[in-house]
């Protein structure tokens, strides 16, 4: 399987040496890697009379901090195209294929154990996988939830390949469609593509968006409140979590420089690492 991630260089810690530290202690490697320095110029690329019909809620508002976030969901796209091509290149580099592609975030934190689908509560064979995109089943507001995708490899290389590119372009069957947020966008993109979405439960990705929280007994990790919808019900298969509270000092986000002494994002993505391939290894032995 192949894991697809992108990290700001902005956002390491100044003593993180060698991606391969995410891994120690698995039986997985690190094959390609790109450090991004910063986000791309994806305005330039907006058409002069572009009519936006694609996240809308943020090229139509108002409000500058809005299209901000607009230009920012468009940024993470051209990065998910470039890393699969990334991947796509070292399986020509060696002449095998992956079976599935997992796009991850740096923001995502696993509090249990990653299944591939065949040890997915659906219980669905790799060949029948092979056209999907996973998603959990939460909070899809309208489409897919976004936060954390797995990929049959057919599907990724339907939808992945041009993901950016096709942006602006329309559609084939819905030149007008309205896609107000990433949501709808990708669930419209998969299936125009001819890709096809598949919800599971919150057990089958089991990823919260968690954050460093600076207070009284120094920094610790946290979830957001606002994304834990996917928590509601009975889940004792999962980690418990602490929620992100109004501290002090405030709350280390993605976006936030880091002090010297605070934990990186980095660690956060190592430690998510580590239980993400856990889950793998038992998926594949158990």
């Amino acid at each position: 399987m192949a894991l697809s991630s992108h990290m700001c260089h902005q956002a390491m810690s100044k003593d993180w040496k060698d991606p391969e530290s995410l891994l120690e202690g698995t039986t997985a490697s690190i094959v390609v890697k790109d450090i991004i320095d910063e986000n791309p110029d994806v305005a330039k690329d907006i058409p002069a009379n572009h009519i936006h019909t694609r996240l809308s809620q943020y090229f139509l508002s108002p409000k500058e901090s809005q299209r901000l976030v607009g230009i920012n969901i468009i940024a993470r796209f051209s990065h998910m195209q470039s890393l699969f091509h990334s991947i796509m290149d070292h399986e020509k580099a060696e002449g095998f294929r992956y079976d599935y592609v997992l796009h991850t975030r740096d923001d995502d934190h696993y509090i249990g154990p990653f299944r591939l689908p065949e040890d997915m509560s659906i219980k669905m064979n790799r060949a029948d996988a092979d056209n999907k995109v996973f998603h959990k089943l939460c909070s899809t507001w309208g489409g897919v939830n976004d936060k954390t995708l797995l990929f049959g490899r057919t599907a990724a290389e339907k939808v992945l390949t041009r993901l950016y590119s096709d942006f602006w372009k329309p559609l084939p069957e819905e030149e007008l469609a309205e896609a107000p947020n990433p949501e709808v966008y990708l669930s419209r993109i998969i299936n125009a593509r001819g890709g096809s979405v598949q919800g599971v439960p919150w057990e089958d990705l089991p990823t919260t968006d968690a954050v460093y929280e600076d207070g009284p007994e120094g920094y610790r990790l946290c979830t957001k409140p606002a994304y834990w919808p996917c928590g509601e019900g009975n889940h004792s298969s999962l980690d418990s979590v602490v929620f992100c509270g109004a501290a002090e000092n405030g709350v280390i986000g993605n976006d936030h420089p880091l002090s010297d002494n605070a934990p990186s994002r980095l660690q956060r993505f190592a430690s998510s690492i580590r239980r993400l391939f856990e889950g793998i290894r038992t998926s594949a032995h158990g």
